[in-house]
């Protein structure tokens, strides 16, 4: 498959830098790079219901900590230097 995209040339003098660094052709380097993300890209880590599922428990867990807290800077500093 063939793919046009057009780039800043500040990103395209980066890609081709980089790809010579690492002895690839920039097209090479670029297939490589995209392959290396590619499961990120196309399949997440876990289901929309899974990440609900996850942020409800971590909801659960700390919606029992009390609201008000000493975050003073006497108290953050209390103990110091003793």
């Amino acid at each position: 498959m063939s793919i046009q995209i057009n780039l800043p040339p500040q990103l395209e003098i980066a890609l081709l830098q980089r790809a010579s660094e690492v002895g690839l052709d920039v097209s090479t380097f670029v297939a490589e790079t995209l392959s290396a993300i590619e499961a990120d890209i196309i399949q997440p880590k876990f289901s929309d219901l899974e990440f609900a599922a996850k942020l409800d428990r971590i909801v659960s867990i700390h919606s029992h900590t009390p609201g008000d807290f000493d975050d003073s800077r006497d108290s953050i500093y209390a103990g110091c230097g003793e």
